[in-house]
Formats: C-alpha cells, sequence, structure tokens
C-alpha cells in the first residue's frame, strides 16, 4: 500500500514539475477534446482564464497546440491563444472586445453564431436546413488520425516543413460571431444549389482538407468541407471556413494533389479574409464602426435603433455576399493561387498539378456561375501559376495520392 501511494505522489510531482500556469489571451478561446479543430469543444472561454499546461500533445506534429487542464478537465487549445496579437483593423474588431454570448455546443458553434447564421440565412432566402449540416457535422477524430497515419507512412513530414516555410502573415483576431454568422448564412445559399449526400466522400475530402489546414497552422478557423451535386466545375469560400467544391470539380480531377490545390486556394481566401475584406472598403456604407457590436447586444436588448443597423448592415451584406458568390475580387486569385501552392507543398501533396488542372477546367464546355472560373481569369491564373512554380524549388518528392483519390471518389 506503501509503495502505491508512493508512485501517487511521483507521479503528481512530476506532472507538477512538467506543468505551468498559463493564461488565455483571447476571447471565446475553444478548450477542446483534442488537438484540432476537428475535436469537441468541451469549453468556451473567456479571456484571463488561467490553466495548467501540461506536457506536448504527442498527436500535435506542427506543435500548434497545448494540452492543458482546467480543473478536472484535460484537452488542448491553440497556441494562438496565449499570445497577444493585434486587432483586426476592420469593423468587426470592436465587436471582437465585446461581452457575448460564449455556450457553445460540443460542436463549438456558440448560441450567438448560430442566431446569426439563422438571421442572415433568413435574410438571404438560403436553405435554412443546412445550418443545421453546417453546424453539426464532425468528423471522427480516430478516423482523420489513420487518414494521416496513412498519407504520411514512408514520407518525413518534419523534414517536409522544414524545406517549405509559410509566407510571413500578420494573424488578426479570431473570427467573430457575427463574421462566422455571416459565413454560415451565405453558406446556405450555395447548399441551395443542391447538396451532395454523401457522408464518406464529405469526410473524405474534409480528410484532405484538414492536412492542408493544419499544414497552413491555421487552429483559429474550424474548417468545413462540403460537396454540392452540381456538374460544372467550382469551389466556394465562406467567411469562418465553411468550403464547398462541386461534385464536377471532383469528376475532374485525376489525383488527390488536385482536390488538394483547389482547396487549399479556397482556404487561403478564408484565411486571407479576402471576402471581410470587402467590409472595410464599404465602411462608409455602414452607420459605425461598432455595428457588428450593436447586433451582438440585440440578443438581451433589441429595439428600434438595433433593428434600424440590422437593416443597414443587411443591405450591405447582400453586396458582401454578391461579392463572394459572383467572384469578382480577381485581385485576391494570384495570392489564393500561390499561397495555397505553398501550403499544399507543405502538406506533401504536389503543388505543380494547379497549372494543369486550371487547364483542364479552362477546357470545360460548361459555364461556371463564379466568375473567378471565366476563360480570362482562368487563364491569367495559369500564367500566375506558371511563372510562380518557375521562381520556387518545392521538393521531388511530393505526392499525387492517386492510387487513393480513385478508390475514395469511385462511389456513385
Amino acid at each position: 500500500m506503501k509503495i502505491v501511494t508512493n508512485f501517487i505522489l511521483l507521479l503528481l510531482s512530476l506532472s507538477t514539475l512538467f506543468s505551468a500556469t498559463i493564461e488565455i489571451k483571447r476571447d471565446n478561446t475553444h478548450f477542446r477534446e483534442g488537438p484540432g479543430a476537428w475535436y469537441p469543444v468541451i469549453e468556451t472561454l473567456p479571456k484571463g482564464t488561467e490553466m495548467e499546461q501540461l506536457l506536448a500533445d504527442e498527436e500535435d506534429d506542427y506543435g500548434q497546440w497545448l494540452r492543458v487542464r482546467l480543473g478536472i478537465a484535460e484537452g488542448c487549445i491553440s497556441q494562438i491563444a496565449i499570445k497577444d496579437l493585434p486587432p483586426k483593423k476592420d469593423i468587426f474588431a470592436n465587436m471582437a472586445k465585446q461581452s457575448t454570448s460564449t455556450s457553445s455546443s460540443r460542436h463549438g458553434v456558440s448560441a450567438g453564431v448560430k442566431g446569426f447564421g439563422e438571421k442572415f440565412s433568413k435574410s438571404f432566402k438560403g436553405d435554412a436546413s443546412f445550418l443545421e449540416q453546417a453546424i453539426f457535422y464532425q468528423i471522427n477524430p480516430k478516423e482523420y488520425k489513420k487518414f494521416k497515419k496513412a498519407t504520411y507512412k514512408g514520407f518525413s513530414l518534419r523534414r517536409n516543413l522544414s524545406k517549405i516555410k509559410l509566407p510571413k502573415q500578420e494573424r488578426e483576431e479570431f473570427f467573430t460571431e457575427a463574421e462566422r454568422g455571416l459565413g454560415l448564412g451565405i453558406s446556405t445559399v450555395i447548399a441551395g444549389q443542391g447538396f451532395y449526400p454523401d457522408k464518406k466522400l464529405q469526410d473524405y475530402v474534409n480528410y484532405v482538407g484538414l492536412q492542408l489546414v493544419e499544414a497552413f497552422e491555421l487552429t483559429e478557423i474550424e474548417f468545413k468541407f462540403f460537396i454540392l451535386s452540381m456538374h460544372n466545375p467550382n469551389a466556394y469560400a465562406t467567411p469562418g471556413g465553411v468550403i464547398f467544391i462541386t461534385k464536377g470539380m471532383l469528376d475532374l480531377c485525376n489525383n488527390e494533389a488536385e482536390l488538394a490545390v483547389i482547396l487549399a486556394h479556397e482556404i487561403v481566401h478564408v484565411a486571407y479574409n479576402h471576402g471581410m475584406k470587402e467590409i472595410v472598403e464599404r465602411r462608409n456604407h455602414i452607420a459605425a464602426d461598432n455595428t457588428f457590436a450593436e447586433l451582438d447586444n440585440e440578443y438581451t436588448m433589441y429595439d428600434e435603433e438595433t433593428a434600424a443597423v440590422e437593416a443597414e448592415l443587411e443591405e450591405d451584406a447582400f453586396q458582401i455576399y454578391e461579392t463572394l458568390i459572383a467572384g469578382r475580387l480577381d485581385q485576391y486569385e494570384k495570392e489564393a493561387d500561390q499561397v495555397g501552392m505553398i501550403v499544399a507543398a507543405r502538406a506533401g501533396y504536389d503543388a505543380k498539378v494547379l497549372p494543369i488542372m486550371l487547364e483542364r477546367i479552362g477546357k470545360y464546355t460548361v459555364k461556371s456561375n463564379n466568375e473567378h472560373y471565366r476563360p480570362d481569369i482562368i487563364n491569367q491564373r495559369m500564367k500566375w501559376a506558371l511563372s510562380y512554380l518557375k521562381s520556387v524549388k518545392f521538393p521531388d518528392n511530393l505526392m499525387l495520392q492517386e492510387q487513393r483519390f480513385k478508390t475514395e471518389t469511385a462511389r456513385k
């Protein structure tokens, strides 16, 4: 009995030795069950919360997550949560400082986010039923871990990461509740074009996408990937991390690397706030910088003034929505392709397939309803991609994963 007691005391002393108290410096920090944005949320924590840091999580290949303890619960938070970062330089900044609802489901979507999603979905006349899909879809972390292990079998991910560096980017505030809600609202309109209900295929696309997200070191955004049952090749990205790819685009791909560069392009649009930057351009259309903050308060105090602010915001949001849907922001395409190729290569995929894939898309006869896939911009993107590939040297051992792609997409 004495030996057992001494052993327990030894474990407790070791735990203390290898732990430290850390303080969260970001509001709405997700305390998750594991090291990844795909793990369920245990609790959403406010700025100033103190936690006990434990030993590093062995599953965290990229060093992006901290293993922590809060009370008796153990889980993970993003490294970003304990770093002081500059606030966003747009109209969402004030909202991020507001005291908003932090209640969350196990899938990490707060009541506020869901409320905004429902509001914008109604405003945009989207398919409100898709909100449940977008909010509650969750991959199985164990299955993703198996997929990732198979991807990098015989491939040194750490060595690859040391060879391919990400471009420097100033990290901003997390996506706010209203911003994620706007993204959800837009996603209901996109999904209204026809949602492709194949859970296994959707999981596969998410596994590929999440490998890219990890390689991009994006722990603060909960990305989810969905398939549209459309024959024309297309892809969309919405604020907050909901990304769509059409079945037609999947059918055009010949290997997993081609799928990866398409998804990476959309991930960059989200990470670099390309859609949200349009709000900054339209700042003069909005009554005040604290518009979204006022909207947040409507959940506890709704009056005529708030209703007027909401109406003005909805008018502006329609313009943002049209920009994101129609894809008129050609100036962002070059950045999304170049950074997307870096991200895909960091994840182990042969990024040289991008101009090949673009050429194939350009030859497709059915016109896309996304202006980013019109012939002139496709040709321009091909030129940009080929020029960029001449200026960089990616490792020679990057993967195509052709056989796995054929197996996973063979379903009817």
